[in-house]
């Protein structure tokens, strides 16, 4: 026996008789049915973009300025994923921000070459002052 929220004329027995207020076991059956398609339906659609299995050309060219740097490490692998993001054109909107994020990284690489050590030709530097200033 069918259960009636509500008084109703004439019911059309499954997903519309369901949604009047019917709650026999063919509109329940139906509305599940309807729930259960509508739930599989929506799994389908990504919102998220896939990546290009190919490195494109920006990343190409980092790749390029690590071997010739010798870089390894983070900033070689966080400067080869913005490239891949400067390589997407259905990333536009975010890549003034990626590229003002990617110079510095790259700048990092040319800095840290073979030969650009810093560094210790400060400490030299310094230790030459050191000793040039000691009394003897």
């Amino acid at each position: 026996m069918a259960k009636m929220r509500r008084r109703i004329g004439v019911v059309t027995h499954g997903t519309s008789g369901y949604r009047q207020g019917c709650r026999c076991d063919v509109c329940k059956e139906a509305e599940s049915a309807r729930n259960a398609h509508y739930r599989v339906s929506g799994t389908t659609k990504s919102k998220v973009l896939a990546m290009p299995s190919q490195p494109g050309e920006v990343e190409r060219a980092v790749i390029e300025e690590a071997e010739i740097h010798c870089s390894t490490g983070y900033r070689v692998v966080t400067a080869r994923t913005l490239a891949r993001v400067l390589d997407n054109p259905n990333m536009a909107g975010v890549h003034v921000s990626t590229a003002r994020q990617l110079v510095p990284i790259l700048n990092a690489m040319h800095d840290s070459g073979p030969g650009k050590r810093k560094g210790s030709a400060r400490l030299a530097l310094v230790s030459d002052m050191a000793k040039s200033r000691r009394p003897k």
